[in-house]
């Protein structure tokens, strides 16, 4: 069974090196970076850290993950923010409960760590719209938003992915559902950006997320 990691990148030259070097101090599986229209240093630092890069013109994180679905090869496609906001720690025993239980999904439940905690609007957001998703559309996810996800490639094929940015998490998570999909939530530790700055914006982009959300309850 080949995993690979996929990390979506749009202008995260300060981040991105630590993210790539702690993956690696872990695990020996394939990363590849996914450069989305970046206009600082990302691909020239990817590359200097021994990393394939794709390219993806279409800005959006939907986009990009779009075009990893499409285009990977690996049976378990693991992709993830590269922020260096999400803890690996976790990464080789979720591979081996993914592959023990054969889970379609696997998603990294946030634990926030406290003292990086910056935005409680956000973590207040992410309780809202998990609620509201098991009220439309059911299941029992409690980190719908979570970047940080492991997918069986096959499961996922023929996903048409209508989003455009953020909202592509919940996307992932609606299509699991209405399609029985096999999944588990497992906790993992995070912690907000420490020296970068968040591209999402918490009212625009969570309106956006909370619209899907409703908008796509009512189709089958």
């Amino acid at each position: 069974m080949i995993f690979e990691i996929y990390l979506p990148v749009r202008n995260e030259e300060i981040d991105l090196e630590n993210t790539i070097k702690t993956i690696k101090n872990l695990t020996t599986d394939k990363i590849i970076v996914i450069d989305n229209n970046s206009s600082d240093n990302s691909k020239e630092i990817a590359k200097k850290n021994n990393v394939e890069v794709w390219n993806e013109n279409k800005i959006g994180k939907a986009n990009v993950i779009k075009k990893i679905i499409k285009e990977s090869t690996a049976d378990i496609i693991f992709f993830t923010d590269s922020d260096n906001t999400y803890s690996f720690i976790e990464y080789n025993n979720h591979k081996e409960i993914l592959k023990k239980h054969n889970y379609d999904m696997i998603i990294g439940k946030r634990n926030y760590e406290i003292k990086f905690l910056k935005r409680i609007d956000r973590k207040i957001a992410n309780i809202i719209f998990n609620f509201i998703f098991k009220l439309l559309i059911g299941g029992n996810f409690s980190d719908i938003c979570s970047g940080y996800r492991f997918l069986k490639r096959e499961k996922f094929n023929n996903i048409q992915i209508n989003s455009k940015n953020f909202e592509i998490e919940t996307e992932l998570s609606i299509f699991s559902i209405k399609n029985n999909l096999h999944y588990k939530e497992l906790p993992i530790n995070y912690r907000e950006r420490v020296l970068s700055v968040s591209k999402l914006k918490t009212f625009k982009d969570g309106f956006g997320i909370l619209f899907y959300l409703i908008k796509h309850s009512f189709k089958k």
